[in-house]
């Protein structure tokens, strides 16, 4: 027998797998696109497929491109992946891909919750087919339908998503494994790496990637602080200005991220040339590192530290930023740290985690400091809450106008003592 036999033989039990008609299908011999007049029908499997319709609908090749770029890379890429799955299914269950009703929306998200997707995967999936479909199409049908939504919050209460950690590592840890490491300027190649690469992750709580992308031409170098412009389009930047990473001096050399970023450019001169970058790698040529390597640093540095090699490189943000909530820095602070905007919930809802057992200073603060700062901001809050009653109890003695707008400004600046539960 054969050995392609057993193969062919299964292709003729199986499901028939009914293919749409689309020229796409068949390539060129060297695998390229068909020509420009024989793409009237395309259908999106990809990104770049979407790029293609548009230009096959009369715009022109900068404006589908411009359109695609409204989406970062790493977007097209994830949206890449959920086009597929829905073109798969859109195939099986011989539904037009381009033209779906809402009933096939929502079954197609049943089949992916039945395929074993966690909620939040779904959750992904369905933003991606419902803002393409709409984009595709001169009315927006999918994105705001009130089945689709139904059918989400139901997913939602039949299976609610847990967060990956429900509590983080305590990043004192850290910080007493790099004070016996000793002096910046007495360290190896590699942990002086990892020192600057981990306090630059820890007093600003950056993305790693941006952490990467940290350029010398983009430094200012001031009394007490170092400021790092970041260029290029961040993830929540938006159309504001560039985002800015600031560090500030610590008292404690051992921990400074200044001293340590000078020790560290002092150390690398002689390898950088003529690179701009930041962080260098400290074997071979000296290479400029990317986000990856920061990655693995960062994975080392809290295997170093005795951190649960549970948490990944991707927790230093909740680590950072719930450590300078829990040493008494604001919330409003935090989130100017973060480039998180006011109003945003992402820190409350992801990041601010309890802990088992200026930014930079709040983070590196030590436990006794920690513990004399709750206990002054416990007695703050008691004196308070007693001014303020005793001025509220005053304010209605007053003879106040009906509408309320003649309160003194003392009264008014007295209220901001009440708690805020």
């Amino acid at each position: 027998m054969q050995v392609w036999w057993p193969s062919l033989l299964q292709l003729a039990v199986e499901r028939p797998f009914l293919l749409p008609q689309s020229t796409l299908l068949l390539r060129s011999q060297t695998g390229g696109s068909p020509p420009p007049d024989q793409q009237q029908n395309v259908v999106p499997v990809s990104m770049a497929d979407i790029g293609r319709y548009w230009e096959s609908q009369g715009f022109l090749q900068d404006a589908a491109m411009a359109i695609l770029s409204s989406w970062a890379s790493g977007t097209r890429k994830q949206y890449d992946s959920a086009l597929k799955k829905w073109h798969c299914w859109c195939v099986q269950q011989c539904v037009d891909t381009l033209s779906p009703s809402i009933k096939d929306v929502a079954n197609f998200l049943i089949a992916q919750q039945r395929a074993g997707l966690q909620y939040n995967s779904i959750a992904v999936i369905k933003l991606v087919v419902c803002t393409v479909l709409d984009s595709l199409n001169e009315q927006a049908l999918f994105t705001g339908d009130s089945r689709i939504t139904r059918v989400m919050k139901g997913l939602f209460r039949m299976a609610p998503p847990l967060p990956k950690h429900l509590a983080t590592w305590d990043v004192t840890n850290v910080l007493n494994a790099l004070k016996t490491w000793g002096h910046s300027e007495t360290l190896r190649d590699k942990l002086l790496s990892l020192k600057l690469t981990m306090l630059l992750a820890l007093c600003s709580p950056k993305w790693l990637s941006e952490v990467a992308n940290l350029w010398l031409s983009c430094m200012r170098t001031f009394d007490d602080r170092v400021v790092f412009t970041l260029p290029g389009m961040n993830k929540n930047r938006g159309s504001r200005p560039p985002h800015e990473a600031i560090y500030t001096q610590h008292p404690e050399t051992l921990l400074c991220p200044v001293h340590t970023l000078s020790d560290y450019i002092a150390r690398t001169s002689g390898w950088r040339g003529t690179t701009d970058k930041l962080l260098l790698s400290y074997v071979g040529r000296h290479q400029a590192i990317g986000p990856a390597s920061v990655t693995r640093w960062i994975c080392t540095m809290l295997s170093m530290s005795g951190v649960d090699t549970r948490f990944t490189a991707h927790s230093m943000r909740s680590a950072a930023t719930s450590k300078a909530a829990r040493a008494g820095l604001s919330a409003a602070q935090i989130m100017a740290a973060a480039n998180w905007s006011p109003g945003s919930t992402t820190f409350a809802r992801f990041y601010l985690k309890p802990i088992r057992q200026g930014f930079s200073a709040a983070v590196l603060t030590s436990e006794n400091a920690e513990k004399t700062g709750e206990e002054t901001r416990r007695s703050a809050a008691t004196d308070g809450r007693d001014r303020s009653l005793h001025a509220v109890e005053e304010a209605k003695a007053k003879d106040t106008a009906a509408d309320g707008d003649d309160l003194s400004e003392e009264f008014c600046s007295l209220l901001a003592f009440l708690p805020v539960f």
